[in-house]
């Protein structure tokens, strides 16, 4: 879908983000590009794209245990949760410099559907910046005139942040049904008003689900449920040809370093192996020495084997990890698991068993795995109490986010990992704890810390964090 059209746009996004500074406001450079709606339209796309997949899903990856550190690379303060705030900088920096001033842009369209477009894409970069970093910047950035990158920005609330997010997806959903037609820059749905509004109702639904613990939401999911106006054929995703300059951004990131050193984690793996999973070989390569085989890593484990040899272990496969991946905004099996979750909770008329077996056929579907009957027929979902298809919605849906929707995962993986639920944490849970770590055994990160440029420059900044503090919603 609209492969070639991205390919001089994110050789630009790709350049800024390694070449330029922490200076306020969009360069000259970056300027050049705002030629009009239509073509910013598909930078906002792209730079979204590029800050969602090249820092946050990549961190997020080893976090939510998808793939396991590998042999030939030092150990990092990454893998070992000894985490400094430079770290974060960049991916700071991407949303604030490059993607937020372009949404914004669009936001503030005369075209009732461009700002729609742009109210569901600040929508969708908030929440997942609210997700791993809590309080943030966001009044003052989303003003019309903002350049997204003010030094001396305020930090507001991430509840209320999140209450305004929700809100201004209200307000998209109304602009798509008064606005005029988009142009072919729409990347994401080729100008398919209809999708977006899917996909905003989807968004929405996601966000009413994160804060289910905190807040009262029955009556908000039931009306947005009975709407029946979800992602269930088309997901919301940007496509990459593999060329170069046209490549999946955590891919191109990686190419300019070290490659991709991440092996498969025996954390999937082993559930994989237990259920019988047919979608192992799917996510993963065969042990290139074993013909047949996966063979993974655990959590650090590459730190306590002699002389090891990346030929020994497998690789994430060409459908998780390749220059063509796509990036995924939000998938159809997703907004199946949603729903699934809100009929079990909330009783919103809809078939809980049948909106979780969709969601595994839709995922077998993408990654082209024949079986999807049998095995749902296994997990005997229909014969389950209340509580354990809860836990079998929570694990399946974190697995079906194994390399395709990393940030997601990990944190779906925190907000249904609870004192009542510790399907993730606990001795039996789902997480490996890693060898040499500076948290103690079955304790994890629970959020990203800020990042050192706002420690250093922002005279508003509320104070640095630990990563065993939670955002609002996690209990």
């Amino acid at each position: 879908m609209n492969k070639q059209r991205n390919q001089l746009c994110l050789i630009a996004i790709i350049s800024i983000s390694f070449l330029t500074g922490c200076q306020d406001g969009p360069s000259d450079q970056d300027r050049a590009f705002i030629v009009d709606e239509a073509e910013v339209l598909t930078q906002a796309l792209l730079t979204t794209s590029y800050a969602y997949e090249a820092h946050f899903n990549r961190y997020d990856a080893l976090w939510a245990q998808y793939w396991a550190w590998g042999p030939g690379v030092s150990s990092g303060d990454w893998c070992r949760f000894r985490e400094r705030p430079k770290q974060y900088n960049r991916a700071w920096e991407q949303v604030y410099r490059f993607t937020l001033p372009k949404i914004n842009i669009i936001k503030n369209s005369e075209n009732a559907t461009y700002r729609a477009v742009g109210g569901i894409l600040e929508a969708f970069t908030f929440q997942y910046m609210v997700d791993h970093f809590g309080d943030l910047p966001y009044s003052s950035i989303i003003q019309e005139n903002s350049n997204g990158s003010q030094r001396d920005a305020v930090y507001d609330d991430d509840a209320f942040i999140y209450k305004q997010l929700i809100s201004s997806l209200d307000a998209a959903i109304i602009n798509l049904q008064v606005g005029d037609p988009m142009e072919e820059e729409d990347i994401l749905f080729d100008g398919n008003v209809k999708q977006w509004a899917k996909f905003a109702n989807s968004l929405k639904l996601r966000m009413l689900m994160r804060i289910t613990d905190v807040e009262d939401v029955q009556a908000n999911v039931i009306a947005i449920v009975h709407h029946d106006n979800f992602l269930e054929m088309n997901q919301a995703e940007i496509q990459y040809s593999g060329t170069p300059g046209n490549e999946n951004p955590m891919y191109a990131y990686n190419q300019t370093g070290i490659g991709q050193f991440l092996k498969a984690a025996t954390t999937v793996i082993d559930i994989l192996d237990e259920t019988q999973d047919p979608r192992l070989h799917q996510l993963y390569d065969e042990e290139r020495n074993h013909p047949g085989q996966v063979i993974g890593l655990g959590q650090n484990e590459v730190f306590l084997i002699d002389f090891p040899s990346r030929q020994d272990y497998s690789d994430p496969s060409s459908i998780t990890y390749a220059a063509d991946v796509p990036v995924i905004f939000m998938s159809t099996w997703e907004s199946y698991f949603l729903r699934a979750e809100a009929a079990l909770k909330f009783n919103t008329g809809e078939n809980t068993e049948f909106l979780f077996n969709q969601a595994i056929h839709a995922v077998f579907d993408y990654l082209n795995t024949e079986g999807a009957a049998e095995f749902i027929a296994g997990l005997n979902f229909g014969s389950c109490n209340l509580e354990k298809q809860l836990k079998l919605i929570a694990i399946q849906k974190w697995i079906s986010m194994t390399g395709l929707q990393e940030a997601e995962g990990w944190t779906e993986a925190r907000r249904f990992d609870t004192p009542a639920t510790p399907y993730f944490t606990s001795v039996e849970g789902v997480f490996q704890t890693p060898v040499d770590v500076a948290l103690p055994a079955r304790v994890f990160p629970t959020r990203w810390l800020y990042p050192e440029s706002e420690e250093r420059l922002n005279p508003n900044f509320p104070g640095q964090v630990s990563l065993t503090d939670k955002v609002f919603w996690d209990r």
